[in-house]
């Protein structure tokens, strides 16, 4: 099947006035400018125009500037300006009375234009700026790639996959590379419509659109559609993501050529058998075991010929790899690998936001902050705000990525083992139970002698009494955090009469009668000093 659509009406609306011999504007009362047009020699240079006004003028503040940076949730940054980036204006606001206003651009290969608004007492005045030609060039990836930001270019290619179906963000693929669709136009000229296009994986599209680069994404932003081919196969899903173990899978493929074939491009998938229900062919792909510490990706490509043309499109398959057991200073010292998982124990020192998954996890060895934590694999939530609270230990399975410098996780929830905060003479009613861990704050209170079985030492193993306003409770041992080492108390720097926090759970050794804080681990101090 073929579309067509219709350039936007702006770049027509260009093509009608440089083609007219004779301009006519629009006056209004408050506001008036010796032209509404500007052209700019594609080689770069300027024009003026003056502005005459009855009042206090400016530029209204349309055009959306990307800053090259992004939230905390992925999205990018933009501000607002009076003018886009590659035009220059000598000013963007003035006084009532005659103003001339200089228009200025840098060089460009093939054109660009944008349309300002000048506002004076409430009243707009439209001004068209124009630099080069505005016809699209044919081109293909590799020279959009290649070619400079702000060129419209015109490219075929097909539909690799499709990442947003509102705005319309979608990777073309040709023979030469690929290029980020960001926002695609529908048959109106409308934003957020993509779906009324009815494009799919594999189509064979041509669009046309500016040229920008994002983060080192080449991107042609807010495409015009000018022709869809639709492919002649499909299949479903066409991303499958596998645990690290050798599994079989099943794939339905929908082809409408008079032929079809696979093609595996990696050594480790394999098609080893097929069935048709109901027009459907249903593939079934064996995945070999993946025995190497980082993920991988391989792609089955299925194809259909209908002996005028032949259509592509791929399954692309991810596996994880083995789980590296690791600690947070393994993980801050590593580098930035979203192929490379680890699984990491901590207990939640910090907390950002529980409902997005963003919280700080520390153990004997350091903190980490961990960004978008999934509930569970392969979850798509990440409130795991009824399932983790401040204190809890936690072990999440997670790659090391970095953001704006600072070192994050990257993840999901494997498991949560609650931690009760109590004062100590809640700690000291609470059952005899090593499985249950509890929170407790108090002075270390030194013993000069040994007192009913009690052995003090507050410098090497951390032996002493740990005392609040409800009562007094023998810890026995501290190791220097969660997982940390044992009979090096004396490197926390924690001396008796400082105010000391622990995790531990209650025991009583049975002989002596005697409560204690079993296996306990440093949390945090304040000095007494």
């Amino acid at each position: 099947m073929k579309l067509k659509y219709i350039i936007p009406a702006l770049f027509a609306a260009f093509a009608t006035v440089v083609g007219c011999n004779e301009e006519k504007d629009t006056y209004l009362d408050e506001v008036r400018v010796s032209s509404s047009y500007v052209s700019i020699s594609v080689d770069g240079g300027v024009s003026t125009i003056t502005v005459t006004a009855t009042e206090d003028w400016a530029f209204a503040k349309i055009f959306k500037i990307d800053t090259g940076e992004t939230d905390l949730e992925g999205n990018k940054i933009y501000v607002q300006q009076a003018a886009p980036e590659w035009l220059t204006l000598s000013a963007t606001q003035g006084v009532a009375g005659e103003t001339e206003i200089t228009f200025s651009a840098e060089e460009v290969a093939g054109g660009r234009a944008a349309e300002l608004q000048l506002v004076c007492a409430g009243r707009t005045q439209h001004i068209n700026v124009i630099q080069g030609s505005l016809e699209a060039e044919d081109s293909k990836c590799n020279k959009i790639i290649a070619g400079p930001d702000s060129k419209t270019y015109r490219v075929t290619g097909i539909v690799k996959s499709i990442a947003n179906t509102t705005y319309g963000n979608w990777y073309l693929e040709d023979e030469t590379g690929e290029v980020y669709i960001y926002g695609t136009l529908d048959a109106k000229g409308n934003e957020k419509n993509f779906t009324s296009l009815g494009i799919e994986v594999g189509d064979k599209v041509t669009v046309e659109g500016p040229k920008t680069t994002y983060n080192g994404v080449v991107e042609l932003v807010n495409v015009t559609v000018i022709k869809i081919v639709k492919s002649l196969v499909k299949v479903e899903p066409s991303t499958v993501n596998l645990d690290k173990d050798a599994a079989d899978f099943i794939v339905n493929v929908l082809y409408s050529g008079n032929t079809y074939e696979f093609s595996s491009e990696a050594d480790w998938l394999s098609v080893v058998g097929s069935t048709t229900v109901d027009d459907t062919l249903r593939v079934k792909i064996h995945a070999t075991e993946n025995t190497g510490s980082t993920s991988r990706e391989g792609v089955i490509n299925f194809s259909s010929s209908n002996g005028k043309s032949t259509s592509t499109v791929s399954l692309t398959v991810s596996q994880k790899g083995a789980i590296m057991e690791a600690v947070v200073k393994d993980v801050l010292d590593a580098e930035d690998d979203n192929s490379l998982y680890y699984r990491v124990t901590g207990y939640v020192s910090a907390v950002n936001n529980l409902e997005k998954g963003r919280f700080d996890i520390t153990d004997y060895s350091g903190t980490i902050y961990c960004y978008n934590i999934a509930q569970a694999d392969g979850s798509a939530s990440t409130d795991i705000s009824s399932m983790v609270a401040r204190g809890d230990i936690v072990t999440i399975v997670c790659y090391r990525s970095s953001y704006n410098g600072t070192k994050q996780l990257l993840g999901y929830l494997e498991s949560v083992k609650k931690v009760t905060k109590v004062t100590i003479a809640e700690f000291v009613a609470a059952a005899d139970d090593d499985n249950v861990l509890y929170s407790i704050t108090g002075v270390v209170t030194d013993g000069a002698d040994e007192n009913a079985g009690k052995k003090f030492d507050v410098t090497t193993y951390g032996n002493f009494d740990l005392v609040d306003a409800t009562g007094s409770v023998y810890v026995y041992g501290v190791r220097t955090g969660l997982n940390g080492e044992s009979g090096k108390f004396s490197t926390l720097g924690v001396v008796e009469g400082d105010k000391l926090t622990i995790v531990a759970s209650k025991t009583t050794y049975a002989s002596k009668n005697l409560i204690q804080a079993k296996n306990a681990w440093y949390v945090s101090h304040e000095s007494y000093n």
